[in-house]
């Protein structure tokens, strides 16, 4: 499983985790970048995207 961290739907870094993906993209959180992270597994993935008024990660639907 892999983790993709998106700054303005550029693929910018693969990480181990969840957590290390949101320590990497927190810089670019004050910014005015979309900021999203992808988690990747052989059969599925998932995508959060960064909300700045709430300052969370949500699940894109």
């Amino acid at each position: 499983m892999s983790w993709l961290v998106y700054v303005d739907s550029i693929p910018t870094w693969v990480c181990a985790s969840m957590e290390q993906a949101a320590e990497l993209a927190a810089p670019y959180a004050e910014d005015q970048r979309t900021l999203a992270i992808e988690q990747r597994t052989s059969s599925v993935s998932q995508t959060w995207l960064y909300d700045r008024p709430t300052q969370r990660w949500v699940v894109e639907e």
